[in-house]
C-alpha cells in the first residue's frame, strides 16, 4: 500500500502540517521526558553507581524512542486532521497539540517544576570570596541565600533567550528587590562562546570585589561552566562550590563536524569545534592542553587559529598550533611532536578541521605507532 492511501497526499500544505504537528508532539514529549523518566533515571544510575557511558546510553536510548513516538503521533495526527470533513474535529485536532504546547512553554517558564531541590554549600576563603554556581532561584531560594549572608546574585540570563528569559529575569529583579539582595545581571548568551564584556566583566567582579556570591544561568548547565572556568583562572584564592556537573566528552561519539575520536586515555581527537561544543565540552576546564593542526598559511584556517587563540588566553588553557601539511610535513618532525604531546599535562584534546581529513588520518596513525612502540 502506498504512503498516500495509507496517510495522506504528499504536498507542501501535508508536508507543512506534518512539521508543525511534528514539533508540537516532540516538545510536549520532550518536556514529559525530561521532568520524568530522564530525571529518574539519573537518580537510578546513581542509587546504582552506574558509569557516566551507561548513564547516557540509556538516556540516547530514551530520546531516539522520543523522535520515533513524536513522528508516529504526529502522522497520525495529521492523516486524522486532512482526511477529516468535520471542522470541529480538525479544531479540535489542531488546538489540542497547541494547548498541550502551551503548557509545556508555561513548565519552562517556572524553573521550580523542571528542577530539582538542591542544598546551598558553605565555606570560607581565604580572601573573603565565595562563588556557588547553580541553577534560576525561586524567591524561597533568593531569601535562603539573603539569610546565608550571600553579598549578591549574578545572573547570566540574556534578553535575547525568548520566550523564557526575559520573563525569569524580570521576576528575579521583582524578588531580589523584595527579599533585599542586590542582583548583578551580566548576561552571557548560550550559543554564542566569546561573551567578551561579560567573561570580563566576571574577572574583574572574582578580583577586586570580594564577596559571597550565587550565580546562575537558567538550568545551570554550560553558561555557569563557563563562568566558573574564568572565575578559577581570575582568583585561585576564592572558594568554588557547584551544584551541577559539567558535560564530558568521554564516551561522546562525534560533534558536529566529525567524529570523536579516543587515541588513548585522556587524549582526544576531533574536528574544530562548534561555538557550542567549546562552551559545552572545552572552555569550562575539562581540558588542560589544546593542540590545533590547522595551517595557519591557510587564511581560512588563519581565523579559527586566532579565535582559539582569543578564547584559550582568556581561560587560560595551553594552546599549541602544529600545521600539518600531508605531503610537506616531515614524518620524523611528526613523530617529535607527538612525543612532546604525549608528555603535556592530560588531558589532551588534539583537532584538525574535520577527522576523516588527510591531516587528520595523518597524525592518527602516526600517534597510533607513537603509542605501539611507547
Amino acid at each position: 500500500m502506498s504512503f498516500s492511501k495509507k496517510y495522506f497526499s504528499l504536498s507542501f500544505k501535508s508536508l507543512l502540517l506534518l512539521l508543525l504537528f511534528w514539533l508540537m508532539s516532540g516538545y510536549v514529549l520532550g518536556t514529559a521526558l525530561l521532568i520524568g523518566p530522564v530525571r529518574w533515571i539519573a537518580d537510578y544510575s546513581k542509587m546504582q553507581s552506574w558509569p557516566q557511558s551507561t548513564e547516557d546510553i540509556v538516556v540516547k536510548i530514551v530520546m531516539v524512542i522520543l523522535v520515533i513516538l513524536s513522528f508516529i503521533i504526529s502522522l497520525f495526527i495529521t492523516r486524522s486532521f486532512l482526511r477529516s470533513d468535520n471542522i470541529f474535529k480538525r479544531i479540535i485536532l489542531f488546538i489540542l497539540p497547541l494547548i498541550l504546547s502551551a503548557g509545556a512553554v508555561w513548565l519552562w517558564m517556572n524553573p521550580s517544576l523542571m528542577q530539582k531541590e538542591s542544598n546551598i554549600s558553605e565555606t570560607i576563603a581565604k580572601n573573603g570570596s565565595e562563588f556557588v554556581f547553580g541553577s534560576f532561584p525561586e524567591e524561597a531560594k533568593i531569601r535562603l541565600l539573603k539569610e546565608k549572608n550571600f553579598t549578591a546574585i549574578i545572573s547570566l540570563m540574556h534578553e535575547a533567550v525568548v520566550p523564557f528569559e526575559p520573563k525569569l529575569i524580570k521576576e528575579e529583579k521583582e524578588s531580589c528587590k523584595n527579599v533585599g539582595i542586590e542582583i548583578i545581571n551580566i548576561p552571557m548568551l548560550p550559543w554564542i562562546s566569546e561573551n567578551k564584556e561579560a567573561l570580563n566583566r566576571l574577572k574583574d567582579l572574582a578580583l577586586h570585589k570580594p564577596g559571597k556570591y550565587y550565580v546562575h544561568c537558567y538550568l545551570g548547565k554550560d553558561r555557569v561552566n563557563i563562568a566558573k572556568r574564568v572565575i578559577e583562572t581570575s582568583n585561585q584564592t576564592a572558594a568554588i562550590n557547584s551544584e551541577l556537573k559539567t558535560r564530558s566528552i568521554e564516551d561522546l561519539e562525534e560533534f558536529e563536524r566529525g567524529a570523536v575520536i579516543k587515541l588513548e586515555k585522556d587524549v582526544y581527537f576531533t574536528p574544530f569545534p562548534t561555538d557550542d561544543e567549546f562552551m559545552g565540552y572545552i572552555l569550562n576546564g575539562s581540558f588542560k592542553n589544546v593542540v590545533s593542526l590547522l595551517d595557519p598559511k591557510n587564511p581560512e584556517d588563519l581565523i579559527l587559529i586566532e579565535k582559539e587563540k582569543n578564547f584559550f588566553e582568556t581561560f587560560k588553557i595551553p594552546f599549541e598550533n602544529y600545521p600539518l601539511r600531508p605531503g610537506k610535513t616531515n614524518k620524523r618532525e611528526l613523530e617529535n611532536e607527538i612525543k612532546k604531546i604525549m608528555k603535556t599535562d592530560r588531558p589532551i584534546l588534539i583537532h584538525a578541521f574535520k577527522t576523516n581529513s588527510p591531516q587528520s588520518e595523518m597524525f592518527i596513525s602516526a600517534y597510533n605507532s607513537s603509542k605501539t612502540r611507547n
